[in-house]
């Protein structure tokens, strides 16, 4: 950073920083994060599936200890530290709890989550930190250039250790004894489900696609609308992103004559914007200014903004 934005630089605050900009990142352009956009006019091209595509299966990660951590707190005996572990699979992230005081931690409240994966080769990041009260908290250790194929492979094993190495090239290398025990799950998951519940552990996910609501009350031109949709009895919340109005251009190049021919026959201006529907001000400039086939093409795509901005609001649609 540069100038004023020194002061990004500051301990706690840089961190701060760095983790909005990874999250903005991660919630634009990050599996399943897709940025999508229609090329042609195939009416079975369906952008919502595009930018959100149907899962592969649910990878689940559950922390169970680590050993021989470096000791970053000062202690009046042995350093000691204050660890967690931040697991990230594509967008999604998930921490552990801090166990205090211990370069040995063991996890045994919390200490699994399950990812709801898009594609095996989403990338795995899997960060050891020891938690500071003030300040960022220092590295300790980390699992690095990892996909989910990898971690698919080590499915059903049981607790397996992994070597820790730098976050970073700028990190100090976590001691050589440094390991980080995990325990893999994987559930493929089939759609559609079909006959009976599959005898085991069994996991579902729920996927629905919300296309428009109708009917909203007029808050404002060209306000957005989101949908929040709730599990019963849990404390599960997703939130669509924002949605516009379902709108079709009535104004066509016919429209312009029949403004001409209304004017014409000594309709009032309030008239035929009604007709129209478009602004009054709008058909009072355009007869001022184009009472003759002039610029047609400006003024056919002027009145088309004009009318897509008052009608944008009442019945969103969602991708």
């Amino acid at each position: 950073f540069r100038g004023i934005g020194n002061v990004a630089d500051m301990p706690g605050i840089y961190s701060t920083v760095r983790r909005l900009i990874d999250d903005a990142i991660a919630k634009a352009m990050v599996t399943p994060n897709r940025i999508a956009m229609q090329i042609g006019d195939d009416p079975k091209v369906d952008l919502a599936r595009l930018r959100n595509p149907p899962p592969e299966g649910v990878l689940s990660i559950r922390v169970t200890k680590a050993v021989g951590l470096e000791g970053k707190d000062f202690s009046l005996s042995t350093p000691t530290s204050d660890p967690y572990v931040q697991v990230k699979v594509g967008g999604e992230s998930w921490k552990t709890p801090t166990v205090m005081k211990t370069c040995d931690p063991v996890w045994e409240e919390d200490n699994f989550h399950d990812f709801v994966v898009f594609s095996s080769e989403q990338g795995v990041q899997i960060d050891v930190f020891d938690w500071d009260r003030i300040g960022a908290d220092d590295p300790l250790g980390s699992i690095n250039n990892y996909t989910v194929r990898d971690f698919i492979a080590l499915a059903g094993r049981g607790p397996q250790p992994w070597k820790l190495e730098a976050r970073t090239d700028g990190d100090d290398p976590p001691p050589e004894e440094a390991r980080l025990f995990l325990e893999v799950t994987w559930l493929w998951l089939v759609h559609p489900l079909k006959g009976k519940e599959v005898p085991g552990t069994c996991k579902y996910v729920l996927s629905f696609k919300i296309d428009e609501c109708g009917g909203l009350p007029h808050t404002g031109l060209g306000d957005n609308f989101r949908v929040r949709c709730s599990a019963k009895f849990t404390d599960i919340s997703r939130e669509t992103k924002a949605g516009w109005s379902k709108w079709t251009s009535k104004v066509m190049p016919k429209t312009l004559e029949n403004i001409r021919k209304l004017h014409t026959s000594g309709c009032s201006n309030r008239i035929i914007a009604e007709v129209a529907e478009i602004d009054e001000e709008l058909i009072d400039e355009f007869l001022k200014h184009c009472a003759v086939s002039t610029n047609d093409e400006e003024w056919l795509q002027k009145l088309t903004d004009a009318s897509h901005a008052r009608e944008r609001c009442c019945n969103p649609q969602f991708e």
